[in-house]
């Protein structure tokens, strides 16, 4: 029997007058028996799903250190190649998979002052502070536009 189905078999039995109060006992308990069983099998298998997630992340963190790492190396070698071409003056080679090329330094922008303000872009966002609001919530002040409500209910496994 799944959860829900043992859930509305108890709501209906404890809604139903017509029975014999000591077997209506005696089936309430069976049927809290069968959901405790029930919610422990449901909470183990998610605690095994949070487990594989888990270690889905730690694995998808050490295959983004890689990349990071081979990308570093990848970056120090084409350093390593400009400079020592630049030392002897050679700006080409060639083969017959590829080619590789010195190209002359592009005009780049040195911002080393104040800049007009004209060529400034202001990029602002802007957020309620909750932790300001609840702060001043609970201590009895009023905020308007927001109030205190009860969150969800969470679930604890320990």
């Amino acid at each position: 029997m799944r959860l829900y189905e043992i859930t509305n078999n108890f709501k209906f039995l404890e809604q139903n007058d017509d029975c014999d109060p000591e077997a209506l006992k005696d089936t309430l308990e069976a049927i809290t028996g069968e959901f405790e069983e029930k919610a422990l099998s449901v909470s183990a298998y998610f605690l095994n799903v949070d487990a594989s997630v888990k270690a889905k992340k730690d694995a998808a963190k050490r295959i983004l250190a890689n990349a990071k790492a081979e990308e570093n190396r990848s970056d120090s070698l084409k350093e390593y190649l400009l400079i020592n071409m630049q030392a002897l003056g050679i700006n080409e080679i060639s083969c017959p998979q590829y080619k590789i090329t010195l190209r002359k330094p592009q005009k780049v922008v040195s911002i080393h002052a104040d800049v007009d303000e004209q060529y400034m872009v202001t990029k602002t966002t802007t957020t309620p502070d909750k932790m300001a609001i609840k702060k001043e919530l609970k201590a009895g002040g009023i905020v308007y536009g927001a109030t205190l409500v009860d969150g969800k209910t969470s679930l604890i496994i320990k």
